[in-house]
């Protein structure tokens, strides 16, 4: 039974009302993590080459040449801050902007008191290392923050200037280099967070972009698994990418990883096909699959775009093909049809018409017979015309609940007292469901039916009708139509609901068709079952179960 509801298809990482995917902006944040490990990591190796200075007992080196002891102290203290440091980011405790300012901060402080304890700035190879921390802000922390680790850098300088100037009798010279050192610095701060941001901003819309990538990719294999017909991808070696689960099943493949194998590993006769289509390419072609011996149509098509990028092959069933077709020209048909229904029915009642009025005047004899052999087929035409025109109009669907049970017994009254028939030729059995159905939609199926029992039951009987109701399952009812008639042949089941075929020289060949058509865009289905030779048959109508508090007790 087919469902009119459709089912919204979602891609592993997007979920309904998502925007863009979050993963990006917290992959930034790691690497921002991983960039304050680098710094702690040298830092740490920084002050182990201090305390390595300060144990080596060289005295080649400036390092505390001015202040011994304070030099010492300080080395000491930083390489436990560092320590420190590396504890605080396993932890995690505080965030990684704390952590940055932290860190930045104590390296200038210890710089600039090795530095004064090395001789002061201009005299200690050390305030080159200032760049460091200062580079450092730009990369770790936000723009404003970067600028105020780069101004505490610059008072830090200020200040040691200031006492060097008091140090060495007021030599104002020594601002000159300070000033150009705080610029330098800024300038540093600065230049080092623009790069910086542009590279975390461009970082995070590579991933963005790669993010939806993969989402766009997953969508597309969902859409193509569930495409009906077999879908292969070959690469430009004519290996296989990509198999989704139609062409599996088609070609009887059961493993899952498949990528790289040769076609003729998966099939031989679709191989021999392919090699055959690369010599002559645009042909559709048949062929029986080794494994699974079904007939399959085949069509290859080239994946261009510049350069040759590999092959698209979609597979499909030939009994399926030739239904889809078939379905197509019908289509088709009944439009057409309907077009030349409508054009016939001016005509038809102007030839009613005259026909009624050379009655009016024919008399007896010959003429007589003639007026009614017209009137006769006039009406066969028009029953026709009416046939194919309410089939034009069966897209009006104004589905309701109805009590099945209730239903019956109202539809059966009607027909039996309009075709003049005692209401004990229909038996019917006890039914207490209710279904969604078109009331006027399963009328007319119903009529159509009833009409082709009461024309092949039993010749020698009173025509006999059994209509019965059950549950399928817990979404369907099976309502079955059942004569006292000899049946219909196996080999008709399904040729009896195609257009225009009758048994009956005055048939019109359209009631069963019009009636499956009615049942499938209900969202059901009318099928004949056959039963043992010489049982006959019933009609079946599958509907769909309304809901459960709309049935009786």
């Amino acid at each position: 039974m087919r469902s009119g509801k459709t089912m919204p298809i979602t891609a592993p990482g997007i979920g309904a009302g998502d925007k863009l995917p979050m993963a990006p902006v917290k992959s930034a944040e790691r690497e921002i993590w991983r960039a304050l490990l680098f710094y702690n990591v040298y830092r740490v190796f920084l002050a182990m080459a201090a305390l390595m200075v300060l144990f080596s007992g060289k005295t080649w080196s400036r390092a505390g040449i001015d202040d011994p002891a304070l030099y010492h102290g300080v080395a000491l203290v930083y390489f436990a801050l560092t320590v420190l440091s590396i504890v605080l980011w396993y932890r995690r405790r505080p965030g990684v902007a704390g952590q940055g300012v932290f860190a930045i901060l104590v390296d200038l402080i210890a710089l600039m008191l090795i530095i004064r304890a090395s001789g002061g700035l201009g005299h200690s190879a050390a305030e080159v290392l200032l760049f460091v921390p200062v580079a450092a802000s730009g990369i770790l922390l936000p723009g404003r923050m970067a600028l105020f680790t780069a101004s505490v850098a610059i008072l830090l300088i200020l200040f040691q200037t200031g006492l060097q100037v008091l140090d060495h009798n007021n030599d104002l010279s020594l601002f000159l280099h300070a000033g150009l050192l705080g610029i330098v610095l800024l300038a540093t701060a600065l230049v080092v967070n623009r790069l910086a941001a542009r590279a975390k901003k461009s970082e995070e819309l590579v991933k963005i972009h790669a993010a939806s990538l993969q989402d766009l990719g997953n969508i597309n294999e969902l859409v193509i698994q569930a495409m009906e017909s077999g879908v292969l991808v070959l690469d430009s070696r004519d290996q296989l990418l990509f198999m989704n689960n139609r062409a599996r099943e088609l070609l009887g493949v059961k493993s899952r990883d498949l990528s790289g194998v040769e076609l003729s590993d998966i099939s031989s006769a679709l191989a021999d096909e392919f090699g055959r289509w690369e010599k002559k390419a645009g042909q559709r072609k048949d062929f029986t699959c080794d494994r699974t011996r079904t007939a399959i149509q085949v069509v290859f098509s080239p994946l261009l775009n510049g350069r040759n990028l590999g092959t698209l092959i979609l597979l499909e069933e030939v009994g399926e093909a030739r239904r889809r077709e078939q379905q197509t020209r019908l289509a088709a048909l009944g439009r057409l049809t309907g077009s030349i229904a409508h054009e016939i029915r001016n005509p038809l009642s102007s030839i009613s018409h005259a026909a009624q009025l050379l009655e009016d005047s024919a008399g007896s004899g010959r003429q007589a017979r003639l007026v009614e052999l017209i009137e006769r087929n006039s009406a066969r035409i028009n029953r026709i015309v009416e046939d194919v025109m309410s089939l034009n109009k069966s897209g009006q669907l104004s589905r309701e609940t109805l009590q099945l049970g209730v239903w019956l017994k109202s539809f059966v009254r009607r027909y039996c007292r309009e075709n003049n028939l005692s209401e004990s030729v229909v038996r019917l059995g006890d039914i207490n469901t209710s279904v969604l159905f078109d009331s006027s939609h399963l009328e007319q199926v119903m009529r159509n039916l009833m009409d082709n029992a009461m024309q092949h039951g039993d010749a020698g009987r009173v025509p006999m009708v059994v209509i019965s109701a059950r549950k399928k399952d817990a979404g369907a009812v099976w309502l079955d139509v059942r004569d006292n008639g000899p049946g219909v042949s196996r080999d008709l089941t399904e040729t009896i609901f195609e257009p225009f075929f009758t048994g009956r020289p005055d048939g019109t060949g359209l009631g069963l068709y019009i009636s499956r058509e009615l049942c499938e865009i209900n969202d059901g289905h009318l099928e004949y079952v056959s039963l043992d030779a010489g049982q006959g048959g019933f009609f079946r109508i599958t509907m769909e179960r309304a809901n459960k508090q709309h049935e009786r007790n």
